[in-house]
């Protein structure tokens, strides 16, 4: 019966009206990286950083992560106060009396000071506050009676001067008024107007303590004390309490004071945050219980509290407010809720019970009635206003109804667990439940369309609906049945369907962010991709301009025109990143969250500003060089390591940052260590490009650092420039050496023949000097230092040899047998391992043997490397056997090529075609040597074949007959 009564009165009699609503501070602590919880002072700098002065050392704050070594200098000491002023430089105050301020990397330290009182004790000055004046000089201002002013003499060296002792103790607060500055201690004001200066005592009847915090007020100045808020007129020379009305808030002791860009005044004091808003009677009271020390307005709008032993609280908004358990509702699980024709929403829970709020587009939230569906502990998961009045409500222990004028939900005997239900436009009810779904008649009658889990019901006219269930969506019309609809290769499991003016039908899915429906066809699937804040979204609440969508990951505004995303999550506001409905009344938006109620205007915008980029130190080499924009490096200063940092203006935990090296990679990777590292960069011109995108903002503006890294020497000009002269010493040294020897031949009756033989040969030594050097130099440009040594050690090797052949036609067969062992091994390490070669020295020759024409054989091998194995793929094999035939000594050159066919259609095809001249000029070298020296030689090459047809290689038999009066075979 108590129950009842309030109800039919219209949820008036017991209504209570939430004097104060609450806000959402988030909390960091040292688990989050704060050195200590006991906190001194705050700073925002001109970059964007948060410096927080701690009990334990001084950190920084980049809306990521904590610096707790900001400047090493400094490390774990106490410092009390910082502040930046106008020259960008910060300022620190420490316990133990010294100050020192930091510009542009560098330290400098001051004091500590000293006053000598009157009873000639030498005090040590603790400066509890450091100010800047309208002219730029620099105030410490400290107990004891101590004011020192700082300014920069002519030689801009910095020094202390002009020391102002104030004849009563205690801290001391600076003021300015027009041209004077005047600094206030507890009973008395010392001013000072150029070389002008004097001191008053105030009425002895105001006695205050603490003085720091002043803010400027049309009548003069407003400053904190720990006793109380004060307002001093210097025309009047008086210094009078102000707010006295509200002592009672802050009667155990002010700590600061603050005014924010809205004009609205907070009094942090020893018990709790105190906000006097702009226009407002009464204040509201904050962080109760706590020592709140200071609260700091940052460039963006967000506000930041400190405390004595509970850490740095962040406060997004005054614009989102919540109410909870402890303001009067039955659970602050909220799961579902809905707007009433009055204005009212009702709000379901997780433990079957409700609650009725009115005012919250009034911004004075009253709950006039909670109630329960029945006593066991089950989760409302619909709530629906009928169109007679009546509220239904859908749960998981059954269908409720609470009539119009009635204060006891009705259960309907229609089964155990519904999901969700709507109103169609002929007055049927459509609902979902955990195994079917249908419809409720006008009769009361309970119909099943489909068996399946569902949650989601839309009626698109009279007598039909769509139906959301967890394997996809149905469109179901009385009479006609049940049609799926096909979503292509998706399954998606949805859990509400709206339908827009548009004929558009938004699908929430659990798993596939929306689905977007329009005329029979899936036209759009909104995902995390598309700026939604989760794939897994629970209801849709169009308003006409804007789509509203709950999700796990925080509420999202869709502008449904251009599907354009705004997301509100839980560093914007909200009470829980949980958010399970959402409606709106009048020009307030509703949110119910797993941690309460929240609501705020509809015209809330959260901050879109881009991140900053910052880039933090810069290592070369692991040694720190100072952040520059431009460098100019040498080839060996190429381990390049960048630190850097993105600011956003919210904290936010989904902070996106991509960075790219251009002239490396011109892809935009993935980066949330804030670290580039390159341990090895090449020559060349590098620009490292680094940008950031928080919820709500575009990509921010490529913060960039060039990079030249010079030559090595090995790719200069005058490097290759050395090698083309030492090519060209040696190429002159043996033709100059093969021109003298042909010249002694045979002067008179072969010097025509004799000197054409010089000439071709000169053309065949150059052409492989050409390839070993190009070898070598390919060596020395991948930095293979071992495998160029050894290459050129051989080849001088073979130099030396051919210089020894230059001055002789015939040379030993073993002399031969050296210089191909040479060639081999070298056109080995061109082919890097993948080519096996044999020399083979059958019986019955001897090596000494003497008078075969020098470089004969090698012209053969190389064109067998060049033309037949150079393009095959796989193994390549390559054998030079020499034997004993009669009076001949026959070599065979036998490789397992591609045969010549196929080679001189590559050269054919070839777009750079050089035409060899090795064979052509071998060719002809033999018919000199058979004119020249009457030997007997002869050459035949052999095509070998498989069995089908194909090349198998090319086999090559040099005869070449001896004249046994000049040398033996044996």
């Amino acid at each position: 019966m108590k129950l009842r009564i309030p109800f039919i009165l219209g949820f008036l009699c017991s209504a209570v009206m939430l004097s104060a609503q609450k806000l959402t501070f988030h909390q960091y602590t040292v688990e989050d990286g704060l050195p200590s919880t006991y906190i001194y002072d705050i700073l925002e700098d001109d970059r964007g950083y948060i410096w927080i002065t701690t009990e334990a050392g001084l950190c920084t704050f980049d809306g990521t992560r904590f610096d707790n070594n900001p400047v090493p200098e400094y490390e774990s000491e106490e410092i009390i106060n910082i502040t930046q002023d106008t020259r960008n430089r910060i300022w620190f105050s420490f316990l133990n009396g010294r100050v020192a301020y930091k510009e542009k990397g560098k330290i400098t330290e001051l004091g500590p000071f000293f006053n000598t009182r009157e009873d000639g004790k030498k005090v040590k000055l603790q400066i509890d506050n450091i100010q800047e004046d309208s002219h730029g000089s620099i105030w410490l201002l400290s107990k004891y009676g101590g004011a020192i002013k700082v300014k920069d003499s002519e030689n801009d060296s910095l020094f202390i001067s002009d020391k102002y002792m104030l004849q009563t103790t205690g801290p001391v607060a600076l003021l300015e008024q027009k041209d004077t500055v005047i600094i206030l201690g507890s009973n008395g004001f010392h001013w000072y107007a150029g070389k002008n200066s004097g001191y008053e005592e105030l009425d002895d009847e105001v006695l205050f303590e603490g003085a720091r915090f002043v803010l400027k007020n049309e009548s003069g100045s407003w400053f904190s004390s720990l006793s109380g808020v004060y307002e001093f007129n210097l025309a009047e020379k008086k210094v009078k309490p102000i707010f006295k009305e509200f002592e009672n808030y802050y009667k155990t002791g002010v700590n600061s004071l603050f005014r924010d860009s809205r004009e609205n005044v907070w009094i942090p004091t020893k018990t709790g945050l105190i906000l006097l808003g702009r226009g407002k009677r009464e204040p509201e009271v904050f962080l109760q219980d706590r020592f709140v020390g200071l609260i700091m307005e940052d460039t963006k709008g967000n506000y930041w509290i400190t405390t004595q032993k509970d850490g740095l609280y962040f406060l997004p908004t005054l614009d989102v407010r919540t109410i909870g358990q402890e303001k009067g509702l039955t659970s602050n699980l909220l799961t579902s809720l809905v707007r009433d024709q009055k204005g009212r929403v009702v709000v379901g829970t997780d433990d079957n019970s409700f609650t009725v709020v009115s005012g919250l587009d009034e911004q004075k939230p009253i709950i006039n009635f909670t109630g329960r569906l029945s006593v066991k502990k089950h989760e409302i998961y619909r709530v629906l206003l009928h169109s007679s009045g009546n509220v239904w409500f859908f749960s998981s222990s059954g269908l409720f109804i609470l009539k119009k004028g009635s204060a006891i939900p009705e259960k309907q005997s229609y089964g155990a667990s519904f999901k969700t239900g709507k109103e169609g436009p002929d007055g049927l009810i459509w609902v979902g439940a955990s195994g079917t779904a249908g419809y409720i008649d006008k009769t009361g009658k309970h119909n099943i369309a489909i068996y399946e889990r569902t949650y989601g019901v839309e009626p698109a006219g009279p007598g039909e609906a769509w139906i959301g269930c967890t394997d996809g969506m149905y469109h179901y019309k009385i009479g006609e049945g049940a049609t799926k609809f096909d979503f292509g290769f998706l399954e998606p499991d949805v859990r509400d369907i709206e339908l827009l003016d548009d004929g558009t039908l938004w699908l929430a899915t659990k798993s596939n962010g929306l689905l977007l429906v329009r005329d029979g066809k899936l036209v759009e699937n909104l995902t995390q991709s598309d700026g939604l804040p989760s794939n897994s979204c629970k209801q849709i609440y169009p308003d006409g301009k804007y789509v509203w969508v709950a999700t796990n990951n925080g509420l999202a505004r869709m502008d449904s025109k251009d599907y354009s995303i705004m997301v509100i999550g839980n560093k914007d506001g909200m009470p829980s990143r949980e958010v399970n409905g959402v409606t709106k009344t009048g020009n307030t938006m509703v949110v119910s969250t797993n941690k309460g109620l929240a609501y705020f205007p509809d015209t809330y915008e959260t901050f879109t500003t881009a991140p900053k980029i910052l880039f933090r130190s810069l290592r070369i080499n692991e040694e720190d060089t100072t952040v520059l924009e431009n460098y100019n490096l040498d080839f060996s200063k190429n381990n390049i390591k960048v630190a850097f940092t993105a600011i956003a203006s919210k904290p936010y935990d989904d902070l996106e940052v991509q960075y790219m090296l251009e002239g490396l990679d011109n892809t935009w990777l993935p980066n949330q260590t804030g670290l580039a590292e390159y341990p090895s960069l090449a020559s060349g011109d590098y620009t490292l490009k680094v940008r950031a995108k928080s919820r709500n903002s575009d990509w921010s503006e490529e913060s960039k650092i060039n990079f030249t890294i010079g030559k090595p020497y090995w790719e200069e000009w005058w490097y290759f420039l050395l090698w083309g002269l030492l090519v060209g010493t040696v190429f002159f040294l043996v033709s100059l050496g093969i021109i003298r020897y042909s010249r002694k031949q045979d002067e008179i009756r072969e010097s025509l023949k004799s000197s054409r033989l010089t000439a071709l040969r000169s053309q065949m030594n150059p052409h492989f000097m050409f390839n070993s050097l190009n070898s070598i130099q390919e060596f020395i440009l991948i930095q293979d230092k071992r495998s160029a040594n050894k290459y050129l050690s051989k080849f001088s090797r073979l130099m030396r040899s051919i210089l020894d052949m230059s001055d002789r036609n015939r040379i030993p067969l073993s002399q031969e047998l050296e210089a191909l062992e040479l060639y081999l091994e070298l056109e080995a390490m061109r082919f890097d391992g993948e080519l096996e070669y044999e020399i083979k020295v059958g019986e019955g020759v001897n090596p000494e043997f003497k008078e075969i024409p020098s470089m004969l054989i090698q012209p053969y091998v190389e064109n067998a490397i060049k033309h037949g194995l150079m393009h095959k793929p796989g193994d390549r094999t390559l054998t030079v056997s020499f034997r004993k035939q009669g009076t001949y000594l026959v070599c065979e050159v036998d490789d397992n090529g591609i045969g010549r066919e196929r080679s001189m259609q590559i050269r054919k095809e070839s777009p750079r075609r050089h035409t060899s001249k090795a064979m052509s000029v071998t060719k002809e070298r033999l018919e000199l040597l058979n004119s020249v020296s009457k030997d007997n030689l002869n050459v035949e090459i052999i095509d070998k074949k498989h069995k089908d047809g194909t090349a198998a290689g090319t086999k090559v038999i040099i005869h070449i007959e001896m004249n046994p009066s000049r040398q033996e075979l044996e």
